[in-house]
Order: C-alpha cells, then structure tokens, then sequence
C-alpha cells in the first residue's frame, strides 16, 4: 500500500499560486486496503458497542464501564416530564439518591429522553450512534489537515474504533460521547479554517459547536482558551486581522446564542454562572484524593507520590480497558483484564512517542503551516484536558481514563502519526494492521471478562 510520510506533507493544496495558474490538486484518496480496513473497524465497534450495550447491567451507578449510568438515567426521567432538575427538585419518585447529576448541562438528556420508551438500551444504541460519530468525525479531521496522508487519517479512527474502554463508554447512557464529539468537530472545524480560511460561516459554526458543547458538560469550557489559540493561530499564519475579529465576534455570538440561557439560569437560581459550589458539597460523600495520599482509604498508599502513580496507572489501564464485577460495583472498584495486555498497549504507546519526537526533531520543517498550527492546537487541546484532569484529581479520587476521552481526537492522531514516522515504510501497513487486530483482540476479551 502506497502513502506519504509524515515528511512528504506540503502546503501545495493551500500555497497561493499566481492569475491563472492551474488549480491545486485535491486530496489524495485513500488507498482502497485502508479504506476497507476502516470499514472494518467501524462495523467492528458498532458490533462490540452493541453488544456491551445490550449486555451490561440496567441501573447500576459503580458500574466502572457503566459509570453512574443510573444517575445519568434519573436524569433523562426528570427531562421527560418538561423540566430541568436543580438542586431543589432533583429526581422522580424511585430515584431518590441517585439525582446526583442534577447539575450537569441538559443537552444529552434531553436527547436521550425521546427514547426513553425504548428503555434504557434503547437510550444506549442513541450513545452507540454518537460513538460512531465521533470516530468518523476524527476521521475527517485529519483528512482536512493532512490530505496527501490519508493513511494517518484512517489509522487514527481505527484505533479510536477499537479501544475497548472507549466503546464500552459510548454504549452507555451519559454524557461523555456527546461531548467528545463536540470537541472533534470544533477541532475539525479549526482545521478546515486553518487549511481553506476562516469564513464568517465557519466562525458561526465553530461558535454553535463550542454552545452545544457548554449545553452537554461544563468541561466545555476548555474549548475557549483553545479557540482563542486558534484565532491567534489563524491570525500569525496570515489572516486578516478584521477577518480574524469577525470571526472571534461571531464565534462568541454562536456560543452565546446556543448556550446563553443555561448559564443565566444558573445565575439566576445559583449565583455562579456553574454550580461549582453545590457541587463540591454534593461530592463530599466522594473518595478524597488526600484519604488516599494519607492511606486512610485502604488503599496501598501512604504518599502524594504513590498517589499520583496510583492515579497514572489506574487512568492509563482505564483508558484502554475496563470493567466492574457485581460485587465490585458496589464500591466503584475497578477490575483491569491481564497485565501482559497493558504491557504490549505501552509498548506500542512508547513506539508512537518515540515516532513522534522522531517527527518533531527531524522533519518539522517540511509539514505545512496549517499542519503545524492544526497540531499545536491539538496539542493545547490535549494538554487543557489533562490539566483539568489533574486538577481534578488533586481533590477527589477518580482515576478514570474516560476524562480523558474529550480529547480523543488528538491522542489518536499524534499516535497515528508517531507510528507512521517510527515504523518504516515498507512495513508500515502490515504494522498497523497488526496493531489493530491486537485492538479488536482486546475488545472482545474485554466482552467476555465483563460479562
């Protein structure tokens, strides 16, 4: 199978040519074993989604490929009934106790309530379809940033296709899916502006992606520092600076129109734009991350650093795979499949950062200015998410991989590229087919093990 390293990426599509001169050549299409190989995988995840979706418990919150699911349940019963929960009327009669996420934005939920008469695994296969979004969202992202690398584009979906905690959590009733399509098509958004100019209606829509982000999890909010990065971006790689402040101007608008509302309503019922506040007392009952780094929580730790490798290692297993037994779920204890199967996925991890400092140090010269800045936005994106994360973590205990999740889009890519520069390119597609085999291995060992 032909393709283009990462090296051969060049800004013809996007170099201005002279009066006249013939028009650039369009992206090069993706070479028919890739595009049957993602296919594949995407009938794959549809499959293994499904299947998880029909097999996992109904109604259980400590459930960890199932997490809070029961809450997030309570909710779309109270949206059903034409109105929003607060912290003063949270929950329906039956689901007392577990309304804990009253505070969320509605826009999942309110959703998910048009198939609330399917029942729950009817509101699942909605969370399947928004799975299968993302990915081919992801998809085409990377199709617009880099066009003469079609491998890379269907190599990151794949592996997003096939990590099993992934689509153990787009088979789920919650919140998590939705958002992370958000941030795929803002960033899918960003890089078409970088690549073809950034429009008023581009700006409009990043602006109406970025609301019906803040309307679906208040991790949104990282989604404005980054586009203010994309706008600065935009700017140095020659836009207009009137261009550039339409633009911002009518992405906050677009935002504002969509997403407006709620936060005035918090104001209104609240006095904070979000309800941080009750919703730090609503987790007081919540595993602290100090119980632990002090061992008062019965887990092997009995220090700020063991802590933060606890955190490590159970978010980075958490991330690739993970279940819950029935006895387990009572108390939210995670169960992870064979060790040797985290082994061999940070052995490939490690390959791929290697393949992409590799990138860095020897060919960065010769990728595009959009490229570059496209990747440099990808990169504040997935830095925002682990800071908030760590932030996170530093008051509660919650080592979970799927916060992570938002930024899946640019984890895949740099994976996809890193891989692309560390493998050599005559076995580059026979390297990549095995590595995601070993992906679809997993996810059906993390079927059976879950059942």
């Amino acid at each position: 199978m032909s393709r283009s390293r990462p090296g051969d990426l060049r800004a013809n599509a996007n170099a201005a040519g002279p009066p006249l001169s013939p028009l650039p050549a369009g992206p090069r299409a993706v070479p028919i074993g890739w595009r049957v190989g993602l296919a594949m995988a995407l009938v794959f995840y549809v499959c293994i989604a499904s299947v998880h979706a029909m097999r996992a418990p109904v109604g259980a919150t400590g459930y960890q490929d199932a997490p809070d699911e029961g809450a997030h349940v309570s909710y779309v019963r109270f949206v059903a009934t034409g109105r929003l929960p607060s912290q003063q009327a949270q929950s329906l009669p039956g689901d007392e106790g577990r309304a804990y996420e009253w505070h969320q934005p509605p826009l999942y939920y309110v959703l998910a309530a048009r198939l609330l008469p399917a029942g729950v695994r009817g509101m699942r296969l909605l969370s399947v379809v928004i799975g299968l979004c993302c990915i081919l969202a992801i998809f085409g992202a990377v199709r617009v940033l880099f066009p003469d690398n079609p491998e890379a584009a269907a190599l990151a979906a794949a592996i997003a296709a096939l990590i099993p905690g992934h689509a153990a959590i787009t088979s789920v009733v919650n919140n998590d899916g939705l958002l992370e399509l958000w941030f795929s098509v803002f960033l899918l958004l960003v890089f078409a502006a970088l690549v073809r100019g950034l429009t008023l209606q581009r700006s409009a829509m990043i602006g109406l992606v970025i609301g019906a982000a803040l309307l679906t999890k208040a991790t949104a909010v990282l989604l404005l520092p980054a586009a203010l990065l994309a706008l600065t971006i935009l700017w140095r790689n020659g836009e207009r600076p009137a261009a550039v402040a339409r633009g911002g101007t009518a992405i906050v608008a677009g935002a504002a129109i969509v997403s407006g509302w709620w936060f005035a309503r918090n104001a209104a019922l609240y006095h904070e734009w979000l309800p941080l506040t009750l919703f730090s007392k609503s987790f007081v009952g919540t595993t602290q991350a100090v119980d632990v780094a002090t061992g008062r929580a019965g887990l092997p730790v009995d220090s700020w650093r063991g802590y933060a490798a606890l955190v490590a290692e159970w978010t980075s297993k958490s991330f690739l795979a993970v279940y819950s037994t029935k006895t387990g779920a009572q108390f939210g204890v995670p169960h992870f499949l064979a060790k040797q199967v985290y082994v061999v996925a940070l052995l490939a991890a490690v390959a791929s950062a290697a393949g992409l400092v590799r990138l860095g140090l020897r060919e960065r010269a010769t990728l595009s200015r959009p490229a570059l800045g496209g990747l440099a936005i990808a990169s504040a994106v997935l830095l925002l998410v682990a800071a908030s994360f760590a932030m996170f973590t530093l008051r509660y205990f919650q080592a979970q991989g799927r916060y992570f999740y938002p930024a899946m889009l640019p984890i895949v890519l740099f994976a996809a590229l890193g891989w692309q520069s560390i493998v050599p390119k005559r076995y580059f597609a026979v390297a990549s087919g095995l590595l995601l085999v070993y992906l679809g291995t997993i996810c059906i060992a993390f079927l059976i093990a879950a059942a």
